[in-house]
């Protein structure tokens, strides 16, 4: 898909095909709930899948960056980044909180993609591709 290059869009609106992406999925769960899981409990409430899942070359593939790049850490980027859905079953109520209810959840686990490792070793932020500036920008930001 295209993206919107560069800062003078409003003026160009020039868009160029995205960059490939600086995660990889490694997992995704999904279950019912009676009540949405919140904020930190997600990591507790739900195990990370197991560290053996395949990488497609049949080899086991490990979720975190072990083995691949430690300058993810150095940088502040998480090991395993979660994505997490909430999908409400019911639609809001006079007579109870919209805040919570039954509903579905979705959890992504993506690690760094060897390219957004290869762009962390740079000697120099300034160096690097300017999406990966722009996520340890809002990596710091959190």
């Amino acid at each position: 898909f295209s993206t919107r290059v560069g800062p003078g869009y409003a003026q160009t609106r020039t868009k160029a095909p995205s960059s490939p992406a600086l995660y990889e999925t490694v997992a995704v769960r999904s279950f019912r709930s009676e009540a949405r899981t919140r904020g930190d409990a997600v990591m507790r409430g739900v195990p990370l899948p197991p560290l053996d899942i395949l990488d497609g070359s049949g080899t086991a593939a490990p979720i975190g960056l072990a083995g691949r790049n430690l300058h993810a850490a150095a940088h502040g980027l998480p090991e395993v980044l979660v994505a997490h859905f909430q999908f409400p079953y019911e639609g809001p109520s006079v007579f109870r909180p919209s805040t919570d209810g039954r509903g579905a959840e979705v959890l992504i686990y993506l690690r760094p993609t060897p390219r957004l490792c290869d762009e962390l070793k740079k000697d120099s932020i300034a160096d690097m591709n300017p999406a990966v500036r722009l996520l340890l920008r809002s990596c710091r930001a959190c």
